[in-house]
């Protein structure tokens, strides 16, 4: 039998599709009706065609039909902001159940030398690093190389606080959950003034400490960078030579690097602007960060981004098994949400911190989040790993923009959620 003759098949197949269809159905279920007046299979093909151009996008079948309803409303809202703020140039994509479901470039490399932002264009990721750095820190424990509670000392004997006891006492996991007990961004002036990372670890042991290791919350960059010492130490090899080897190469991502010379034999990079006056003005591509790698030091394209959402999605088992993902992103201390950058994140709850991500409550939802901040580059990164979703910015201006896109892309589509 013809199933276009079928009546249960428009029933079945129409009227018990998603919330989307419904409408669609009931038409195409009318015209079932009137196809004694009219050739039906050619009238079928016709709507198709027409909703085909009209640009209403289609359930994929192995994606949530829904992701597929707010990415042409939010690209829109998106593209205007990049306008509003004058940013330079942009990129962003969206991965939904494993798969690549938009991503976008917009403008320029450098806004003196307008070549356009692409896929493969490298950004500075800044503190988006650390994340990596935490991945990189769990495949290591997932081979039984390191373990989360290990002192530090095992691997870094001449490494000292302040305190001797909360040297004694200082884990990875202290590191990687910035509750060292150290105050908040210590040793950030000197590692501004571009001192060496040499140099920069020793100065911690001047610094008066606030607790001891795992009672407080206190974000750090240096003392953060220590991990990648402790991986220098047990792969006998340089941080970017263990991230590339572990990370970047298995992954696929094939632009990544670490390092500002890096950066610059790429050709395909953007370049930092600030903003004077609200017009973006270029700057040179600083030192300073970069001698921390592990916390700030990766620079990554789009294209390597979408690869670095799946990953951390649980779609990846072969590099990272999700058990230790779960390690990594489950809350580990309490953070302050009332941080300048999350004044616009309006249905923000509960924030903390895990190993290298934070970890927020947001209406009721579960996200991974990270955010970097470089002079001239920002990036955020998040994660809803019930839904099976991740989103991931670049942008490279200092641009307030920044501090809310995470949000502005969530409400609308946790708002959709709730009404399916």
């Amino acid at each position: 039998m013809n199933r276009f003759n079928n009546k249960n098949f428009f029933y079945k197949t129409i009227f018990q599709r998603p919330v989307k269809f419904k409408k669609t159905g009931v038409l195409l279920f009318y015209l079932y009706y009137i196809k004694k007046w009219v050739n039906f299979n050619q009238l079928l093909v016709t709507f198709f065609f027409y909703f085909a151009i009209s640009g209403i996008a289609f359930t994929k079948s192995d994606s949530p039909y829904y992701i597929y309803n707010i990415i042409s409303d939010f690209d829109s809202v998106f593209t205007q902001k990049i306008k509003e703020n004058n940013i330079p140039g942009a990129a962003y994509a969206i991965v939904s159940n494993g798969k690549e479901v938009m991503m976008k470039c917009y403008g320029v490399r450098n806004i003196q030398n307008p070549e356009s932002v692409n896929e493969h264009t490298l950004f500075r990721l800044a503190s988006l690093s650390k994340g990596m750095s935490a991945v990189l820190t769990g495949i290591l424990v997932e081979n039984h190389v390191l373990n989360w509670d290990d002192p530090v000392t095992k691997y870094l004997p001449d490494f000292y606080l302040q305190d001797p006891i909360a040297t004694q006492n200082l884990t990875i996991r202290h590191l990687l959950s910035h509750t060292s007990g150290l105050p908040s961004y210590a040793g950030t002036e000197m590692l501004e003034n571009n001192l060496p990372h040499t140099l920069l670890i020793p100065s911690l042991a001047k610094v008066p400490l606030q607790s001891q290791p795992g009672e407080q919350y206190n974000y750090q960059n240096v003392l953060f960078s220590l991990i990648g010492d402790i991986i220098e130490t047990v792969m006998a090899t340089g941080y970017g030579q263990a991230i590339e080897t572990n990370l970047f190469i298995p992954l696929g991502m094939n632009d990544a690097c670490v390092g500002r010379q890096e950066l610059l034999e790429n050709s395909n990079h953007a370049s930092p602007h600030i903003m004077q006056d609200s017009i973006p003005v270029p700057v040179e591509i600083k030192q300073s960060y970069y001698n921390i790698p592990p916390a700030a030091g990766i620079n990554a394209s789009i294209a390597d981004m979408i690869q670095w959402v799946k990953i951390m999605l649980g779609y990846r088992p072969d590099i990272i098994s999700p058990a230790i993902l779960e390690q990594i992103t489950m809350p580990y201390i309490k953070t302050d949400k009332e941080s300048r950058y999350f004044g616009d994140w309006l249905n923000l709850n509960d924030t903390f911190y895990g190993l290298g991500w934070r970890v927020f409550n947001y209406a009721g939802t579960n996200l991974i989040y990270h955010g970097g901040y470089v002079q001239g580059f920002r990036s955020e990164i998040a994660l809803d790993p019930k839904n099976n979703l991740g989103i991931v910015f670049l942008m490279n201006s200092e641009t307030s923009f920044a501090d809310y896109c995470v949000p502005l892309f969530f409400d609308h589509y946790l708002r959709l959620i709730d009404h399916q």
